[in-house]
């Protein structure tokens, strides 16, 4: 079984949950990735963006500090994390309202 089958799989049992599909059904638009709907939506919720945890990773391979990059590695993953999920109670709100009507 490939990854896409299993994936696909389990989004049809409603295991996992396709945040982006549920996005672009409320706003009728197509962003990713979430950084960018964050900016859309003038979200501020992110205490590191990809081009910090990339210049983070230019110094880890440049001054040898992985400590350092794993850190903050780790805080972006965490707000990615957060993020989907705040967006994924937002979105699924709104689009249970609009239904709803």
């Amino acid at each position: 079984m490939t990854l896409q089958i299993l994936l696909k799989s389990l989004e049809e049992a409603n295991v996992i949950i396709d945040v982006h599909d549920i996005v672009k059904k409320v706003l009728g638009l197509d962003i990713a990735p979430i950084e960018e709907l964050e900016k859309y939506l003038n979200i501020q919720i992110r205490e590191i963006s990809l081009s910090q945890l990339r210049s983070s990773y230019h110094n880890a391979i440049v001054k040898s500090a992985i400590e350092e990059f794993l850190d903050k590695a780790k805080e972006y993953s965490k707000s990615n994390a957060y993020s989907t999920y705040i967006m994924y109670l937002v979105f699924s709100y709104i689009g249970q309202n609009k239904s709803g009507r």
